[in-house]
């Protein structure tokens, strides 16, 4: 009697007005339900409002319900089973509905709850609670806080927004939050997700509504469960592991610890910028009984402030969801689009788009965050700097072990920036990305795309980006970077001349890395622009290709550079490659050593902006190791190489190098205004030029004494070179200035129609100061119907020196 009872009960209840969809999804829960449970009896009711008054007669009764409420229908029918153990759950207005006389009817939860079961509309409606109570869904505003109780409910808040926040609240943890697909929800406040870890947004968007409040969060995903100070402790550098007792409060494996410091780090004060202090995010790894295992090694000693624990997950997962902020129009502060704090943190198929009133649009903070296939745009804040952190970004983070890549964003101030000033982060990549900067917002060209501050540890790597922008790429400040395979275009339209990447920030860096880019850029973009730095350990600059005004033209304030490297590249429209203007000597910071400058299998073919290609000048002696140009080619019409007052320790080396001057300006010994390589006033060991085309060029080196400094040596040595002429000038008014032993051309071939082939001048005004010199010129070719081949005002060819084997050729 019972079973055939049970087999009526569900014939007549799906024998109702049901659509097909609805009955297949309540059949379905009816059966698996009624195979784990004796249910005893099965109810239909029309709306939410209704099973409130419906009183369940035995422990595990199901109902199924129809709608939300008259004007609100639900996506699929709500299943809810009698629970006579629970007595003290408030009514949720979803999954927890408490009758007159206090039974609790619980909502079928597997694995996920839905938006819709909380009487969302969707639609693009705009209906406020104050509509709600007018259209019959809840009978007065009392009514609806007391469902809605965590929230503080004003009757002009809109509706949706509500039913989404009550969803999030009512979600158990571990259970995931769906929207309703391709659905659109109006909201005017930010939404709370809580201990929600997992949203599937199936292609819905949030749009803000004009009355939203100023400085929202419009999702905000994370639970903080400790708070608290600390005092008296430092934890040392190098350790994995701090006490137990140390964090009060219950946390877990996985969890997300946050070490405030008041220490700094870097940087100073100033009205609306704090300095970088000395905070680190860890993740839970294990829990002892004595001490807490965590993911990496404290960096420095650490003297701890404060501390707070977000609860953590194997994965805090956001995806399919859109956030539309256009509409927003209040002032300062701005608003945010999306924040997540917590670890193993996945942003997926996410588009989040902002205006000139909103500071961010994801906020990724944690340990552990991977975001990809996800469009971020307009996030441009106009409004100023009200705080650190909110001035414009794209995707801001402050998470460790961050990946990024598959993204697109679009006129942002900064499109990803790592800019925390309470911790420090590390593990940063950044690729197959496109951002893109429009050149009718003046406001976004002083702005770098991609932002690295110095509160990143390692080596941020930024790869295979599709860049055009209006003023720098990259602004580096953390001391290290890496960017290859990039395409990069940046135009400007002022006469500004900014740095395409920027170093800044810190006194000393370590390697950068710039390889296999492609450049599009205008005639006023350089590709560097230094900061005030004091150390700067590496530079390489390694096959990249395309067009750039120059590599570096500025007043130089980094006082020593380790490597400076350009290899391989092939760069055309130049108006010059390297212009060092070294600031006077009582500077406090001017570049006064370079290690190794290295021009190695190049190719850089210059406009006509008359301009020096190469130009190292100091009012100081600048020093440099070693200089090399090899296997490079360098055309233009004015080909003009200066170094003054620099002081090259060990060689000045050109091998099986091109200088293609294509027009001819004047003679070589005329000071500073001819095409070739030009020293004045340097102290060069040793000048190596062979192997070498240096078409219509010329070789200048004129030598000052007047400082009253150590004598100037220099051993002179040019074989199997193609060359202009070659002018050596002493201009030396004190005694013992400088000391020239070897004079030594071999195998070269002289081409001057309007100079002297060799032009020696000022080397006997000091008798015996130059007893000794060899001057060898042998198997030479000169080429010219010039009719004085050489110009030696002190008979010096005439004296002690060996020259066979040349030929003279008219």
């Amino acid at each position: 009697m019972k079973r055939r009872y049970l087999i009526k009960s569900i014939i007549a209840l799906l024998s109702t007005l049901f659509i097909v969809r609805k009955k297949t999804f309540a059949e379905n829960i009816v059966t698996q339900k009624n195979s784990e449970l004796n249910y005893s009896f099965y109810k239909k009711c029309a709306t939410i409002n209704d099973l409130r008054k419906y009183e369940p007669i035995t422990s595990g009764d199901i109902v199924i319900v129809d709608n939300y409420s008259l004007a609100i229908s639900f996506t699929e029918p709500g299943v809810f089973f009698y629970d006579s153990n629970d007595s003290t759950s408030l009514d949720n207005g979803g999954t927890c509905i408490v009758t007159t006389l206090g039974k609790r009817w619980k909502r079928e939860i597997n694995n996920s709850i839905c938006v819709n079961w909380f009487g969302t509309i969707g639609n693009g409606n705009k209906l406020t609670i104050k509509d709600c109570i007018i259209n019959g869904t809840f009978s007065s505003y009392s009514e609806v806080k007391s469902i809605f109780f965590r929230q503080n409910l004003e009757l002009d808040d809109l509706w949706d927004n509500c039913a989404i926040q009550a969803t999030f609240h009512a979600c158990p943890s571990k259970v995931s939050v769906i929207f309703d697909q391709n659905e659109f929800y109006y909201i005017n406040k930010g939404i709370r997700a809580n201990s929600c870890l997992f949203i599937n947004g199936n292609g819905a968007t949030l749009i803000v509504d004009e009355s939203a409040l100023a400085n929202i969060v419009v999702l905000d995903i994370g639970e903080k469960i400790v708070d608290h100070p600390i005092t008296d402790v430092t934890l040392s550098k190098g350790t994995k592991f701090f006490p137990r007792n140390l964090i009060s409060g219950d946390f877990k494996e996985g969890d997300l610890i946050s070490f405030y410091s008041k220490t700094i780090r870097s940087g100073k004060q100033f009205e609306n910028i704090r300095p970088y202090f000395h905070g680190v995010r860890l993740k839970v790894v294990k829990k002892l009984t004595d001490k807490i295992v965590i993911d990496r090694n404290i960096y420095t000693n650490l003297p701890l402030s404060r501390v707070t624990v977000h609860r953590g997950s194997e994965l805090t997962c956001l995806k399919n969801i859109n956030v539309d902020a256009t509409r927003f129009c209040k002032s300062i502060p701005p608003l945010s689009g999306v924040r997540i704090t917590g670890t193993n943190i996945v942003v997926n198929s996410v588009k989040i788009i902002g205006n000139r009133y909103c500071g961010a649009g994801l906020l990724l903070i944690g340990c552990g965050g991977h975001v990809f296939d996800s469009d971020i745009s307009g996030f441009t804040n106009t409004q100023g700097l009200p705080a650190p952190g909110r001035v414009g970004y794209g995707l801001y983070v402050d998470c460790n072990d961050t990946l990024i890549e598959n993204m697109t964003f679009k006129n942002n101030k900064h499109h990803v920036t790592c800019a925390s000033r309470d911790f420090v982060m590390d593990g940063f990549i950044l690729k197959n990305s496109m951002g893109f900067t429009d050149n009718s917002d003046k406001t976004l060209n002083v702005n770098a795309a991609f932002d690295v501050h110095s509160n990143v540890l390692g080596t941020p790597i930024f790869s295979n980006l599709d860049i055009t922008t209006v003023g720098p790429a990259f602004n580096i400040r953390n001391g290290s970077a890496k960017i290859d395979n990039c395409k990069i275009t940046s135009r400007r339209d002022d006469e500004k001349k900014p740095g395409l990447i920027n170093f800044f920030d810190i006194e000393n860096f370590g390697k950068f890395h710039f390889v296999n880019n492609t450049l599009a850029c205008g005639h006023n973009i350089s590709l560097f622009h230094f900061g005030s730095i004091e150390n700067f350990a590496e530079i390489i600059v390694d096959n990249n290709k395309g067009s750039i005004g120059c590599f570096i033209d500025q007043i130089m304030k980094v006082k020593k550079i380790g490597v400076l490297i350009f290899s391989n590249n092939v760069i055309n429209n130049l108006n010059s490659l390297l212009t060092f203007r070294a600031e006077h000597i009582d500077s406090t910071c001017v570049t006064n050593e370079v290690s190794n400058l290295l021009l190695k299998e190049n190719r850089f073919y210059c406009r006509s902006s008359g301009r020096p290609i190469i130009s190292i000048v100091s009012k100081h002696e600048m020093k440099i190791d070693r200089l090399w140009i090899v296997n490079t080619l360098i055309s233009s019409d004015f080909l003009n190489i200066n170094f003054n007052n620099v002081n090259i320790e060990t060689e000045f080396f050109i091998n099986n190098t091109k200088l293609l001057a294509n027009n001819l300006k004047s003679k070589p010994y005329e000071k500073a205004k001819f095409d070739g390589v030009n020293f004045y006033n340097c102290n060069i060991p040793c000048v190596n030029i062979s192997h070498s085309f240096l078409y219509k060029c010329h070789i200048n080196l004129e030598f000052y004494s007047d400082d009253g400094k150590a004598n100037k040596t220099c051993n002179i040595d040019i074989s199997n070179c193609t060359m202009g002429s070659f002018c050596l000038h002493v201009v030396q008014p004190r005694l013992h200035g400088v000391n020239i032993k070897l004079i030594h051309f071999k195998g070269n071939v002289f081409n001057s129609d309007n100079s002297p082939f060799i032009s020696l001048s000022g080397l006997s005004k000091n008798t015996g100061l130059f007893n000794g010199l060899k001057v060898d010129i042998t198997e030479n070719v000169f080429n010219s119907s010039f009719t004085s081949s050489f110009k030696d005002p002190d008979n010096l060819l005439n004296k002690n020196f060996l020259f066979e084997k040349n030929q003279f050729l008219k």
